[in-house]
Order: structure tokens, then sequence, then C-alpha cells
């Protein structure tokens, strides 16, 4: 579990969150499962409605056939070389990749969980990147154009820091979203 925020329905108070994205791992075999569990702030009444958002990612192993042929690699060459063998081991001629993904989960939808929240929309980040975009042209054809940070020396609150983490999600869910939408 990459990022995940629990919050109180009636008034958004924070009431769980991750404050170091990918942090919560596990390994699952084929078909298994696993359930990843959160305590709430104590200040959270028992039957008050919640908002909940999640980001997933996940990646698949290398079986463990692949990963043994690779280490007796050099030895099954060979062998197949004095064999006169026209095969060639899978691991050793496959460009073959992980597979890989990411899912965003919520009890209200990711999109309706960041705009009820945090007021950011799909359409509000598509206009960021375009104003962003024009920016970066700008900038190639201006002189001394540069983008200033400030740093403050004092530490970001827990809502800084939520903040912080749900907008690096929320751009990700964009991404992928706008990547899925616009697919052939």
């Amino acid at each position: 579990m990459y990022w995940l925020e629990c919050r109180a329905r009636a008034d958004l108070t924070l009431l769980a969150t991750n404050h170091r994205p990918g942090s919560l791992r596990g390994a699952l075999t084929s078909g298994a499962t696993v359930i990843f569990s959160r305590d709430l702030l104590s200040a959270s009444a028992a039957g008050e409605e919640r908002l909940f958002c999640c980001q997933l990612e996940w990646w698949e192993s290398e079986s463990t056939l692949w990963r043994l042929g690779r280490k007796l690699e050099p030895w099954v060459s060979r062998v197949l070389y004095v064999l006169n063998s026209q095969w060639v081991p899978p691991w050793v001629s496959s460009n073959r990749r992980s597979a890989h993904g990411r899912v965003f989960n919520s009890n209200v939808g990711a999109a309706e969980y960041f705009r009820l929240v945090y007021g950011w929309t799909r359409q509000s980040w598509l206009e960021e990147m375009a104003q962003l975009e024009a920016a970066r042209t700008n900038a190639g054809s201006t002189q001394g154009f540069a983008f200033r940070r400030r740093y403050a020396f004092t530490a970001p609150t827990t809502e800084e820091l939520a903040t912080a983490e749900a907008r690096g999600a929320f751009a990700l869910y964009c991404q992928q979203s706008t990547n899925l939408t616009s697919a052939p």
C-alpha cells in the first residue's frame, strides 16, 4: 500500500494516514490475499461516517524456475552447446518484463474523495498541467526566467504532510486516468 488516508466525513478530520509512502509492504503468493489494518485516531467516534482512499502498487516477481535458470545459465548454455542443441533457454532470449500496476480504491470513488476532501478535480489538474507546459515554453524564450522556492525552517504539520502526500497520489491518479482514457 503506497498511500492511504482516512478522514471523518463530517469535518474532514484526518483519522489515519501513512507518512512514509510505500511503507506498508507485503509479499503474496499467487491467489493469496492480505489484510492491512490501521488504527484510527482515538478522537474518532465509533459510528461516525468516514472517507477512505488508498493507492496500491504491485509488482510481479520472477518465478522460482526462472531465477534458478538465470543462476545456472552459463552452465546450461555450455551443456546445450556441447549437445549441439538449437534450444535456447527462455530466460536468455526473453526481454520479458515483470507485470506491475497501480490501483486507487476508495469508499466513495477516488475522484470523488479528492474532490470532497481537497477540492481537486481531474479538470483542474489538466489546467495546471497546461499552465506548467506554457510556463516551460515561455521559460525557453525568456532570459532569466526561473522558479523560486521558499524554504521554511519549521517542520510541516501532520495536515501539511498529509496534503503533500495526497497531492502526489492525486497527480498519479490523474496521470493514470488520463493514460487510460486516451489510450486507443
